[in-house]
């Protein structure tokens, strides 16, 4: 991804998709467990799948604080599960009126 500011002043994004979106029957490995469940917060954004994002939470200690940036797949809604799991979301304008 890559992001520019134009003289405007409005975010410009330009994304080369497909790498995100390449799990299939995706299982977290060792390391990413091991980095997940010692931290205190986790940002997930909507750029991987969301079974990707509930997988993470579910290994998340309990105390710990999950946000969740909305863009990226921003046209599909939020599964009840995830969203569940979240103690906040942070949209933009635009995906805040999807939402």
């Amino acid at each position: 991804m890559i992001l520019s500011v134009p003289s405007t002043g409005d975010n410009s994004i330009i994304i080369i998709g497909g790498a995100n979106q390449a799990y299939e029957n995706f299982e977290l490995p060792d390391a990413w467990k091991h980095a997940i469940e010692n931290a205190d917060v986790l940002l997930m954004q909507r750029e991987i799948p969301d079974d990707v994002n509930l997988l993470a939470t579910k290994v998340l200690k309990s105390d710990a604080i999950t946000f969740l940036d909305v863009g990226g797949n921003n046209k599909s809604q939020l599964p009840d599960e995830l969203l569940q799991r979240l103690d906040y979301i942070s949209p933009n304008e635009t995906e805040l009126k999807i939402l």
